[in-house]
């Protein structure tokens, strides 16, 4: 059984596929992480069905008549015996996995009444295999009858004094537990995840109770009876009693407390205030109170948030991000947008040695205080191993003073994913995503990687490796140098808040000399342009990009499917597909030859300018991706 134990996970595997998230101590499986497993103790759980158990209940679940004798055995057998030949238990020698022969029996009954104290079923508990099944009084099923209502066990006595407190527990055992000690208790029948709408009804204006199994079943279990009561029940409490062993109730916890020492802990237990459920749920009063965005940099960079910097190398992206760090720690207006004000870091994943020079350029173009607290970690900090995220947290700790942290930049992304991480993997850019959110939680503050695009044939595309970082932010910028010294910095992805329109710098070259007897050195600074330049190419979209990208469009609605691509989970068409849809339609108006130069040159344009995205010959609208939005809502 131990060697059985040891292989849950590739069991699991087997029923369930690949997890879909991972962690030392816990495995997720499904779309929405619905089923978990314990990797240290081995357990398992289905948070949809509400089922859970060890290995052999987790194949008995799994696979046709698992129940029927030697059906485990068999599976076993059949599926895994080579490879369990290689254990110290193998599976001819598991017997424990038979079931008992010893017949099922009834040990106890317990008996549901209806509000004026007619039998309405009859709940019988079997055994030696713990089970339960209901009956109505003429022997039918409750299934059978279509007028069947669940109703709360011990109703008739619950509602003869309804000024009491109502003990809510999960199996009827502990109702009479509670009920020898002088206390109104009831539950239903079915255990955990079976209480509903109807079972609630009967407790309208009255003190409530709920003492949950430990285990999650029965937490989950308190929290759905706890959402049941809100708006009916006077009062709700939540009591989980400390000290019980796994799966432990109140009947274990009274065989070493008192019923008086139970009391003096309920009574000092707060009532609900905010039901807890599995998934959060906000009411439209809710939504209506939060407050707008808050800024950190106006109009652009979101408080609190992951807001991606990306482009080319030699873009300007490490300038920009400078004159950012430097309007913040001195709490000045980042060219003509306000910031709020506070302690920023750097974590130089590049080194130091360009810095030196930039931030000269910057003070002799600007002034600075060299004092203002902007931080500067001289080397990478790797987001692939907490324990390196954790000291840049603690050293930021330590040096911050009692000052408000406000954006720590990652320079680069790429220099902080160290070991074999890859970019490319939804696995490993997930690990990195939550590393940050990690230094995010820990300051409330913004949390800004600078990242490179990918490369295509010698042409730029979107940002580099696995798409699961854009949809991880809450703001993506990209920035790009035009032919000379023009700088354009594009919001492509403003998750609450309208996306600002391009805006245009100049590099301006500025001398300086660090001291007296030095050299005189150069380097760049930014110069914001007031106006659109009329010598940039692509502040908007030519007549030939527009029709390309309206052919991808086309293509989508024609050929659109989500292709087996890790990380990708919206339409996208083959990159032949879009070149037949757009050659089909007038590019140039010169003739096919010169359609097909049009469609490769708007083609790369929109995938350098991140309107669309390349991998694997697969091509989409970003737009769509990142809103989830169908192609026909953008066909004309």
């Amino acid at each position: 059984m131990d060697d059985l134990d040891g292989r849950i996970e590739v069991i699991a595997e087997f029923f369930w596929g690949k997890p879909t998230r991972s962690t030392p101590g816990e495995l997720r499986f499904g779309a929405h992480g619905s089923k978990s497993l314990d990797r240290v103790n081995k357990r398992w759980f289905d948070h949809e069905t509400q089922k859970g158990g060890n290995v052999v209940t987790l194949i008995r679940e799994n696979i046709p008549g698992g129940n029927e004798p030697g059906a485990v055995q068999k599976f076993l057998t059949d599926t895994f015996g080579a490879e369990f030949e290689h254990y110290q238990a193998p599976v001819e020698d598991l017997s424990v996995l038979r079931r008992p022969d010893e017949p099922q029996r009834i040990v106890a009954t317990y008996e549901y009444y209806d509000a004026d104290g007619v039998l309405a079923y009859m709940v019988h508990r079997m055994g030696p295999r713990k089970t339960f099944w209901q009956q109505l009084p003429d022997g039918r099923k409750p299934k059978d009858d279509p007028d069947f209502r669940a109703l709360p066990f011990h109703l008739p006595e619950l509602l003869a004094q309804p000024d009491q407190p109502v003990w809510i527990v999960e199996g009827e055992k502990d109702v009479l537990t509670l009920e020898a000690h002088g206390l109104i208790a009831t539950c239903n029948h079915g255990g955990a995840g079976s209480w509903h709408e109807c079972h609630a009804e009967w407790l309208r204006g009255r003190k409530c109770v709920i003492l949950p199994d430990n285990d999650e079943a029965g937490r989950n279990h308190a929290n759905k009876v706890a959402a049941s009561l809100a708006g009916r029940a006077e009062v709700i409490k939540i009591v989980e009693l400390a000290g019980l062993e796994e799966k432990g109730d109140v009947t274990d916890w009274l065989e070493t407390h008192s019923i008086a020492e139970l009391k003096r802990i309920v009574k000092a237990v707060a009532p609900v205030a905010k039901i807890e459920t599995r998934i959060p749920i906000m009411s439209m009063a809710d939504v209506m109170a939060m407050p707008p965005t808050e800024w950190l940099v106006q109009d652009l960079i979101p408080q609190n948030s992951i807001a991606m910097i990306y482009g080319a190398s030699g873009s300007g992206k490490t300038f920009l991000v400078l004159s950012m760090l430097a309007a913040i720690s001195q709490g000045r207006n980042w060219f003509d947008k306000w910031t709020s004000s506070g302690c920023v870091v750097l974590v130089a994943g590049e080194g130091v040695g360009g810095l030196r020079k930039r931030l000269l350029a910057y003070q002799e173009a600007h002034g600075m205080d060299i004092d203002a607290p902007l931080l500067i970690v001289p080397r990478a900090v790797n987001l692939m191993d907490d324990e390196d995220v954790g000291a840049l947290i603690e050293t930021i700790e330590m040096i911050r003073a009692d000052r408000q942290v406000r954006m720590v930049v990652f320079d680069t992304l790429a220099r902080s994913m160290q070991g074999e991480a890859d970019e490319n993997s939804a696995q490993a850019m997930g690990q990195a995503i939550t590393a940050m959110d990690r230094v995010r939680n820990a300051f409330k503050c913004a949390v800004v990687p600078i990242h490179h695009t990918g490369k295509d044939g010698g042409k730029e595309r979107g940002a580099r490796g696995s798409t699961a970082l854009i949809g991880a932010c809450d703001t993506s910028i990209f920035v790009a140098r035009h032919d000379g010294d023009l700088v354009e910095v594009a919001v492509q992805k403003q998750k609450d808040a309208e996306a600002l329109l391009p805006m245009f710098f100049r590099s301006k070259k500025v001398q300086f000399q660090a001291h007296a007897l030095d050299d005189i050195e150069d380097s760049i600074v930014l110069k914001m342009c007031e106006e659109t330049p009329q010598d940039v190419k692509s502040a908007t979209l030519s007549t030939a990009q527009h029709r390309v990208l309206e052919a991808l469009t086309e293509a989508l609605i024609r050929y659109g499917r989500v292709p087996a691509m890790e990380g990708v989970t919206w339409r996208c068409v083959r990159e032949e597909q879009w070149r037949e849809i757009a050659l089909d339609m007038t590019i140039s108006q010169s003739g096919p030859e010169a359609d097909r130069k049009a469609f490769v040159r708007a083609a790369q344009a929109l995938v350098g300018r991140g309107y669309v995205e390349k991998r694997s010959g697969w091509v989409w609208n970003v737009e769509m991706a990142l809103n989830r939005t169908n192609p026909e809502d953008f066909a004309e």
